[in-house]
């Protein structure tokens, strides 16, 4: 409706050079709004285009991050088990050096106690 009057009063407007012909035509074309129509069709598919690029990178950065975590595990697994091993070696090493020290104080008190006895019956002894 708007379009009628529109088109009424601007033909008012208009002069009529032609003096057979008493009417000016004006078009309206619907081309335009076909055009904003695919304008939006194709900014919709750019936009989930966009959205669908976005979603894969993310993806390939939480597939990075997951490698990221497993190595990390594996070198605290490694790590951790070494310190392990070298907690089992140490601890061996002390064990053998314990008995050694205690060996050697069993030798060193039956010398001593052999000295204190062969002192011992001298004394007496005269």
């Amino acid at each position: 409706m708007a379009k009628l009057q529109l088109v009424a009063e601007i033909s008012r407007f208009i002069s009529i050079k032609n003096t057979r012909s008493c009417r000016t035509f004006i078009t309206a074309s619907s081309r335009p709004l076909q055009e904003s129509r695919k304008d939006d069709k194709i900014r919709r598919t750019e936009k989930k285009e966009k959205a669908e690029d976005k979603t894969i990178e993310q993806a390939e950065a939480v597939k990075e991050a997951a490698r990221e975590v497993r190595k990390t595990c594996e070198f605290v697994r490694d790590t951790g088990a070494s310190v392990v091993e070298m907690t089992k070696n140490a601890s061996e090493k002390v064990c053998e050096a314990s008995e050694a020290v205690t060996e050697k104080a069993k030798g060193a008190w039956g010398t001593a106690k052999n000295t204190t006895d062969i002192i011992k019956d001298k004394i007496i002894g005269k």
